[in-house]
């Protein structure tokens, strides 16, 4: 019996057998989400589960064109999610992380009108599908003056 439960965690992780998934997009909406705090392992593990149908530039490739997005979904812990079920996932989660930041949002100062602001201003520079890291989005918005930086902009970018 445990041998069974066993071999059938090992399937369902995609870590023995294989699945009907034929490339980093398509495993990742298997599992819904996967936990990708560590990029580089994140990665790694994806390229795993795929046994051979994608390499790590695949990977790469698939987040760099944005078909898989790295987010906080579910909590302040990063994920990969594909692009196609963001929305749905965001509207499940957003209520009960946006709760659980909230106390830290309102140590750090980050107040509702400097969130507007700061809204608007990552809204301009995503626009037409660009994408940034982090320290870029905190540039941009210290050109904005609004000097967002160290946790406040963390905090902002996972509200965000």
């Amino acid at each position: 019996m445990n041998r069974q439960i066993a071999h059938a965690r090992l399937r369902n992780h995609r870590l023995s057998g294989r699945g009907d998934e034929q490339n980093a997009e398509e495993l990742v909406r298997w599992f819904g989400a996967v936990q990708a705090q560590e990029y580089g392992h994140a990665r790694w593990g994806l390229g795993l589960r795929l046994h051979g149908r994608g390499s790590d530039a695949d990977v790469r490739r698939a987040v760099d064109e944005g078909r898989i997005v790295r987010t906080h979904v579910m909590r302040p812990t990063w994920h990969f999610v594909a692009r196609a079920d963001i929305r749905w996932l965001l509207d499940l989660t957003a209520p009960r992380v946006q709760q659980r930041l909230a106390v830290y949002i309102r140590r750090s100062g980050l107040t509702g009108a400097i969130a507007a602001r700061a809204l608007r201003v990552v809204e301009r520079c995503l626009s037409g599908g660009r994408s940034m890291t982090r320290l870029e989005l905190g540039d941009e918005l210290s050109r904005a003056r609004l000097a967002l930086k160290g946790l406040p902009l963390y905090l902002f970018i996972i509200h965000a």
